[in-house]
């Protein structure tokens, strides 16, 4: 890519040498809490043990990794980063489907930066 591309937002051309970011996409996980809080020790526990299998199963078949997973206004949310956005939900939807989730609970994956990428919503409300 040219200087001035770079300063100035050119789009990179086919033969630039360009490494992929491996943490270009994300899939990130809403899971709704029994209050608008932090919800019951019992659910951030179980959703705990939820984001622990997810981080095993990312890290097995090098597809990403979970960056970071908090609690607060309602949700519990677990952030997971990697190179395929598609990848990364193939690998940890049976464990996620695994889990009764209560209406409200959604994936949001992530196919680029934040703020400037296209999204798909999953809703992951069902009887598990």
């Amino acid at each position: 890519m040219g200087l001035l591309a770079w300063l100035f937002g050119g789009a990179p051309r086919d033969d630039d040498d360009v490494a992929p970011d491996r943490h270009a996409q994300a899939v990130i996980l809403r899971l709704r809490l029994s209050d608008e809080n932090l919800g019951t020790k019992a659910e951030f526990d179980r959703y705990e043990q939820l984001m622990s299998q997810i981080a095993s199963a990312l890290a097995d078949d090098a597809l990403g990794e979970v960056k970071c997973d908090e609690a607060g206004d309602g949700f519990y949310t677990i952030n997971c980063a990697g190179p395929k956005a598609d990848d990364m939900w193939d690998a940890m939807k049976d464990l996620i489907e695994k889990q009764p989730l209560p209406k409200g609970s959604k994936a949001i994956l992530r196919y680029g930066p934040m703020g400037r990428a296209p999204e798909d919503e999953i809703n992951l409300h069902w009887d598990g």
